[in-house]
C-alpha cells in the first residue's frame, strides 16, 4: 500500500481492546441492576512452567491465535507459562504433562530451553497452548484433586511437580464470559449492505485473588467451546460495531439490553 506521495506504508490490524467492551457491558447491567451471569468451564489439565533460565523466553502460541509473540521473563512476579495439553480427556492430557516432563526435564529446568524451541519450530504435538507470562505460584494453587471416571474405572488425579514445574486438574468453576459477535457490514456493486456471519471472540473476565483486580482476555471460539463445553451456547452474547461500542447484550432468549449507539452508527446500521 503506498500513499499520494508513494512512499510505502504498512497495514495496519485493527485492534479492539477487551477491557473498553467490558466496561461497557459492567456499566450497561449495573443501569437495570444486572450483573453478567457466570458460564461453567469444563475441568481441564494445566501444566505450569516457571522460567528460571536466567533468560527471557520468546515464542509464538502454536494455537496461532495472535500474531504478538508470547515472552516470559525470568524475573518478575509472572515468570510461568501455561501449556494447554493434547487430550480428549483428563487422563489423556495427564499422561501427555508426564510425557513432557520426562522428555524435557521439566521437573529439574521448568520452562526449558528445549520445549520452547520445540515449540517455536512447531515440533511437539503434546502442546496445544502455550501462553503467559502467569504467577507461578497463584496458578499451581489452582490445581486439585479431581476424580475422572473413565469408562471402566474411577482415577483419582492429583497435582503433582515442584517449585518450577507444576501440573494438574483445575476445577470446574464458573467465571463471566460474553460471547462478543462484531457487527460489520459488506456491500456489494449495487447491493443491500450485509452483515458477515461469525462466532466473534469470547471475552472472560477474572479477578485476581489476592489484589482483586479485575482482568479480561479474549479466546477464541475453538477453544471458547473446549473451556465451557455446552455451556458456550447459551453464553451471554454482546454485539460490538467495528468501534468497539456495544450495542446491546443478550442474557437469554428473552433478555436483552439494548444501549443507545452513536447517532452515525445508528444510521449507518439502519437502527435509528
Amino acid at each position: 500500500m503506498t500513499d499520494t506521495n508513494n512512499k510505502p506504508q504498512s497495514w495496519k490490524q485493527k485492534v479492539v481492546k477487551a477491557d473498553n467492551i467490558w466496561s461497557q457491558i459492567q456499566e450497561a447491567l449495573k443501569v437495570h441492576g444486572l450483573e453478567l451471569p457466570k458460564t461453567p468451564r469444563c475441568p481441564d489439565m494445566r501444566l505450569i512452567l516457571k522460567n528460571i533460565s536466567g533468560q527471557t523466553m520468546i515464542f509464538k502460541n502454536p494455537g496461532d491465535h495472535s500474531s504478538k509473540a508470547e515472552t516470559i521473563p525470568s524475573s518478575g512476579e509472572k515468570t510461568a507459562a501455561m501449556i494447554m495439553l493434547l487430550g480428549n480427556s483428563i487422563g489423556e492430557q495427564r499422561w501427555a504433562a508426564r510425557e513432557l516432563c520426562k522428555k524435557y526435564n521439566l521437573l529439574n529446568e521448568g520452562l526449558s530451553p528445549e520445549l520452547i524451541q520445540a515449540i517455536a519450530d512447531r515440533n511437539e504435538p503434546l502442546v496445544k497452548e502455550a501462553y503467559g507470562p502467569a504467577p507461578f505460584e497463584e496458578q499451581a494453587s489452582r490445581l486439585v484433586n479431581f476424580t475422572w471416571r473413565a469408562m471402566d474405572r474411577s482415577d483419582l488425579i492429583e497435582p503433582e511437580g515442584n517449585d518450577v514445574c507444576a501440573y494438574g486438574a483445575r476445577a470446574p468453576e464458573k467465571e463471566q464470559a460474553v460471547r462478543t459477535e462484531f457487527a460489520i457490514m459488506v456491500q456489494g456493486t449495487g447491493t443491500n449492505p450485509e452483515f458477515i456471519e461469525n462466532e466473534g471472540i469470547v471475552i472472560a473476565i477474572s479477578e485476581d485473588w489476592q489484589t482483586k483486580e479485575v482482568s479480561s482476555r479474549p479466546i477464541v471460539p475453538s477453544v471458547a467451546k473446549e473451556f465451557y463445553g455446552k455451556h458456550y451456547e447459551s453464553m451471554p452474547i454482546a454485539k460490538v460495531n467495528p468501534e468497539g461500542l456495544v450495542h446491546n447484550i443478550q442474557l437469554g432468549e428473552d433478555q436483552i439490553i439494548h444501549i443507545d449507539p452513536p447517532k452515525e452508527w445508528a444510521e449507518e446500521m439502519n437502527i435509528a
